[in-house]
């Protein structure tokens, strides 16, 4: 897993500009409290989370979800598909919970 999470460093992709069109901002709360902030491009990245992947704290097997409502977005390193982020229908600003799957 170690390796998993220096492979999601390198397969980030860049972060839209501030003032581009079709923009989400997610603001991602880890386990331990820790507030991670990025923007997406909602029609081109997915919930494949090499962002909270690679974040060295995050925890090796998650789930994100919404505060409220109440969503949850199982994630696998192994999923063969990811939706988009308009396809699970996040808007322009969100914030999800990383949930520790082996806590």
């Amino acid at each position: 897993m170690i390796r998993r999470k220096q492979e999601a460093v390198n397969l980030m992709p860049p972060e839209p500009a501030a003032d581009e069109s079709g923009i989400c901002r997610i603001l991602i709360r880890l386990p331990r409290g820790q507030k991670l902030e990025r923007r997406f491009h909602r029609t081109i990245h997915t919930l494949k989370a090499y962002f909270i992947l690679a974040h060295p704290d995050s925890p090796y097997q998650f789930e994100m979800a919404t505060y409220f409502p109440k969503r949850t977005f199982p994630w696998q390193p192994d999923m063969d598909t990811h939706p988009t982020l308009a396809e699970v229908g996040l808007g322009a600003s969100k914030a999800l919970l990383v949930l520790d799957l082996d806590a």
